[in-house]
């Protein structure tokens, strides 16, 4: 009898452990198809629930063109994704990987709020090397060993639910419905949202993260998918510091990139099911945008858009330089929108590989020299305003002198080497392009602009009969000593905006002139770096 018991509960012993394991494997299956973790992609998806719900996986890698895993969990905070990027490059699928697109956000580095227990998650994964250690440090010994032996204890709701739609390949978005704005500016207003914060040990395991990517030569697109404008606007310098400091490591490291989503779509509140999530329609329309600029075989280079930090330095340098890059943003915009972008700011562009070549080396604008000639070999240059470098403007004006005279050299120079792109007959719409918007404002505007003056006075001495002319002449002198008295406030340190735009301008054009002779004294392509605030 007691060998019969014996018999019994070895068999059940038995029974349990393969059934247990069994449904383990079965999981495990569904949700490695699931999260990717089960075949060779180029691009790795890694983020929590923002992330997750903005980016449509069958369709972004129909525009793209490459495989595509999407490693994105609810809730998991930045130490849960170093281990999850870990984890996938430990598998034997990883040695495809080019590309990790990481979720990024202004509370990424704010601890409240965010779940203690986390690494939950990762129960399905328990037998796996990494795993197992970054459980094993944060669960009781308990609760690990739990289930570490049962693997039916490692499943919750929401990992059942993605384990299905793993074997079903369904990873669309549920999220029916619109944002409450009025509702969340009252929850603002009556301080239930949480605060912006930077704990030290978050962004050191976010650097960490990075170094280990960039080590491994894959590169990193930082992307803060849209947030509904009033949460980034309660906290104004707090998000302001974070979004510099996600620009600053992109600026920092040449395969680091950063795309924020929010100035173009944070205000579109039909796109977003709650505050910090898109629904249905919203994915779409933002999966769009990520891969609008590369989805097309025509697209050889993508020029991403330029700003000069206006808040944190405010003079007239850092003003008018940052008006300036406004004003050619929207130049760039609108030339895309006809054919083409006219040339690319070497703080933030793309080419395809095999478009690349070297540039003479005493070429002062390489930038613009090489995205022209990928322009010229018919490929058009997409204009990609998500896509931004931010840096502050120069220290002074002696040393914003320094850079508009080169850039204007360079400029000079350019037009003598692309010559041929001068013939409307071979290049058409891009000639037209490139003669308006670069040729004219390198050699006849800035004369012709100084000529105006003295023409005015002769015309209104000479035709005394027609007051429009005197009109013109005040409105120049006025424009002129506008700039004058700009130029006196700059060297005093004084602020106002209202006289950034005559005297930059002004300022600007000087130095066209000034660029023709720093030409034909200059040898090399080695230039001085201008100082910065």
């Amino acid at each position: 009898m007691v060998k019969k018991r014996i018999f019994f509960i070895l068999l059940f012993f038995l029974v349990f452990v393969c059934v247990d394991r069994g449904i383990g494997w079965v999981m495990n299956n569904g949700l490695n198809r699931y999260f990717g973790l089960d075949s060779h992609s180029e691009v790795l998806l890694i983020g929590h629930s923002h992330l997750m719900l903005a980016v449509d996986k069958v369709n972004f890698e129909a525009g793209i063109g490459h495989s595509v895993s999407k490693y994105c969990r609810e809730g998991v905070n930045v130490a849960d994704r170093y281990e999850m990027i870990r984890q996938y490059l430990s598998s034997p699928y990883s040695d495809s990987l080019k590309v990790v697109l990481y979720g990024v956000d202004q509370f990424m580095f704010t601890g409240e709020g965010l779940s203690k227990n986390s690494y939950k998650l990762f129960y399905p994964f328990i037998d796996e090397e990494n795993m197992d250690r970054y459980i094993r440090e944060s669960a009781d010994f308990k609760d690990y060993w739990l289930h570490k032996l049962i693997c039916t204890t490692r499943y919750s709701d929401a990992l059942i639910n993605s384990a299905i739609r793993g074997y079903r390949k369904d990873w669309s978005n549920y999220k029916v419905g619109n944002l409450d704005v009025d509702a969340l500016k009252g929850q603002i207003k009556n301080g239930t949202q949480r605060h912006i914060h930077f704990e030290q040990d978050l962004i050191d395991c976010f650097e960490k993260t990075l170094s280990l990517l960039t080590q491994k030569g894959i590169r990193v697109v930082l992307i803060n998918t849209p947030i509904a404008e009033p949460l980034n606007q309660y906290e104004p310098e707090e998000y302001h510091k974070i979004i510099t400091y996600l620009q600053q490591k992109a600026d920092s490291f040449p395969c680091i990139y950063y795309w924020d989503f929010n100035p173009k779509f944070s205000t579109r509140y039909d796109l977003l099911f709650d505050p910090i999530h898109l629904n249905v329609e919203g994915q779409k329309v933002v999966s769009r945008e990520i891969v609008k600029c590369f989805n097309h075989p025509q697209v050889g280079c993508v020029a991403g858009e330029k700003r000069v930090d206006m808040y944190s330095t405010g003079g007239a340098v850092s003003g008018g330089e940052g008006l300036y890059w406004k004003y050619e943003s929207w130049l760039k915009k609108m030339d895309y929108q006809l054919y083409s972008a006219i040339g690319a700011a070497g703080e933030l562009f793309a080419i395809r590989t095999p478009l690349y070549e070297e540039m003479p080396e005493d070429t002062l604008l390489d930038d613009f020299m090489l995205s022209l000639r990928i322009a010229m070999k018919q490929y058009t240059i997409a204009y990609c305003d998500t896509a931004y470098a931010l840096e502050s403007g120069s220290a002074d004006m002696k040393e914003e002198e320094k850079r508009k005279i080169r850039i204007s050299a360079g400029g000079l120079q350019s037009v003598y080497r692309l010559k041929e792109l001068l013939n409307p007959l071979r290049y058409g719409i891009l000639s037209f392009q490139y003669v308006s918007h670069r040729v004219l404002r390198w050699s006849v505007t800035p004369v012709a602009l100084f000529l105006l003056f003295p023409l005015n006075i002769l015309l209104v001495v000479c035709s005394e009969s027609h007051p429009v002319y005197f009109l013109f002449l005040l409105l120049q002198s006025a424009f002129y000593l506008g700039g004058v008295y700009g130029s006196l406030l700059s060297a005093k340190s004084v602020k106002n905006k209202f006289l950034y735009i005559p005297y930059y301008f002004l300022f600007m054009n000087i130095n066209v002139i000034k660029g023709f002779f720093y030409l034909k004294r200059h040898a090399g392509g080695t230039w001085e770096k201008s100082r910065r605030a």
